[in-house]
């Protein structure tokens, strides 16, 4: 049991390791574009939300 914990606990310290390393590694343009992308989601989302109540 042990040692079934403290495996998922590697294996979720080195998930976390890749995520937050692929978020430092983002250049100007990258994160200006997932800035971007994030608005028109939102946008979208709020007319489709919009919609619905009509």
């Amino acid at each position: 049991m042990f040692i079934l914990i403290l495996i998922l606990i590697l294996i979720g310290t080195s998930m976390f390791c890749v995520i937050i390393g692929g978020n430092k590694n983002k250049s100007e343009k990258e994160l200006m574009m997932e800035d971007q992308e994030q608005v028109n989601f939102l946008r979208d989302y709020k007319n489709k939300k919009y919609k619905n109540t009509k």
